[in-house]
């Protein structure tokens, strides 16, 4: 008679620990988010979001951290930006979700954390909270963030933005010029070579100096009025010009940064001058 014995082939012990090991660790994490300190929390949030982004389990205690009220307002701001960052339908609901909370800085950090999303869902969502939600703060974030996700009706939206008027610091032109300078797209060139003027605050003129400087670097327009701003009276302005004008490494630029810096009597603006020749 002959027997035949199935052979079952198990993986090394070590491996076997390893794997258990790893499986204990993710339940302490989880365990630590929930019931933790708020240091230990913070910790812990931002480990499951690089560790574990595509486990269900990191997901749902995340989307909990965020929807509980009760919690300190920094870890469910965490919560927010880890979510953003995971990604995935489990993340886009809870964001969206979040929109509704009471708490205006969670807010800001939902629509930042949909930029970092993107998507259709998500771009939806910032449009509605640019128009919707009552904190203006919050409405200047989302536009930033459409910006930064590149979305699809990002140009539309943010131009007209501009033209929306705040109760506080122009927040809304600022953050069009900011998202805008997001797309990097010259065609947007005359948008903020309108806003480097004086009449202009000393917001919207840096960002319309960043805006340009992205859009457009080899446009030759671009350099010639950073050098019309390296002698602007706004002190700020004047240094933001400078530090522009040498990021974009021209060759033709460097004679005027040397020259500017023998003849600047401030030492910072002296440095600007001649950091990048």
């Amino acid at each position: 008679m002959v027997f035949f014995f199935l052979m079952i082939r198990r993986p090394p012990r070590s491996t076997l620990d390893r794997s258990s090991a790893a499986s204990d660790v993710y339940k302490r994490q989880v365990y630590k988010l929930e019931h933790g300190d708020l240091a230990s929390a913070l910790r812990t949030a931002r480990q499951l979001a690089q560790d574990h982004a595509r486990k269900p389990a990191a997901l749902d205690a995340l989307s909990r951290v965020l929807a509980d009220g009760s919690l300190h307002w920094g870890l469910r701001q965490e919560a927010a930006l880890d979510l953003g960052s995971m990604g995935g339908d489990v993340a886009g609901a809870a964001l969206v979700a979040g929109l509704g909370d009471a708490d205006q800085r969670i807010r800001r950090a939902v629509v930042v954390a949909l930029g970092r999303l993107g998507g259709a869902r998500g771009a939806a969502a910032l449009e509605k909270a640019i128009e919707q939600d009552p904190s203006e703060e919050v409405g200047g974030a989302a536009a930033v963030a459409l910006g930064t996700m590149q979305a699809p009706r990002a140009d539309v939206v943010l131009q007209g933005l501009l033209e929306r008027d705040a109760r506080y610091y122009d927040v809304f032109r600022l953050a069009a010029l900011q998202g805008l300078a997001e797309l990097e797209d010259k065609s947007h060139v005359p948008t903020f070579a309108r806003h480097i003027g004086p009449a202009f605050n000393q917001g919207l003129r840096l960002a319309a100096i960043d805006g340009w400087s992205r859009a457009a670097p080899q446009d030759p327009d671009l350099a010639a009025a950073l050098k019309t701003l390296a002698r602007d009276p706004d002190y700020t302005i004047r240094g933001a010009a400078l530090d522009a004008l040498g990021e974009l490494h021209h060759a033709g630029d460097m004679e005027f940064l040397s020259e500017y810096a023998k003849a600047a009597s401030d030492r910072n603006l002296q440095k600007l001058s001649l950091i990048h020749i």
